[in-house]
């Protein structure tokens, strides 16, 4: 009788959807995040500039792949939302892992970019992206 006062779990689709956008818009910010403008003692001097620049690029190769990740999973993440009928308890946990990794996302790219030719870093890197990309997949299959 005490059960029978409870309903299934569900929620809109539409709270599953604004949750999701504002966790894929605060990683995509956290990635930017670790961009640093390097340090030029002497900005008139061109040879400096460059070299400066040169030293920072892997951050910036890092930062712009994991950017587009992203991107692209919350692309396929908005289409998959788009064909799902209902919203319940295990589509809400899927999501809850697939989003754990795109917030674990930053951590490995910062690491690639500052060590890139650490390949334990890049490693890292791509188990994350493969984790993500499995639970993209299992969103999917679920639905």
């Amino acid at each position: 009788m005490f059960l029978k006062k409870f309903k299934a779990f569900g929620f809109s689709k539409l709270r599953l959807e604004a949750f999701s956008d504002a966790v894929f818009a605060i990683v995509m910010t956290l990635l930017v995040l670790e961009l640093k403008v390097p340090h030029i003692i002497n900005a008139s001097d061109k040879h400096e500039v460059i070299e400066n620049l040169k030293e920072v690029l892997p951050v910036f190769y890092s930062w712009a792949v994991s950017f587009f990740f992203v991107g692209v999973i919350w692309l396929h993440h908005q289409n998959i939302l788009s064909m799902t009928v209902k919203s319940d308890f295990a589509i809400a946990w899927i999501n809850i892992f697939l989003l754990f990794f795109i917030c674990l996302l930053p951590f490995p790219t910062a690491l690639m970019g500052e060590y890139p030719s650490q390949p334990l870093f890049v490693m890292f890197w791509g188990l994350t992206v493969s984790a993500t990309t499995i639970c993209l997949m299992w969103f999917y299959y679920y639905n």
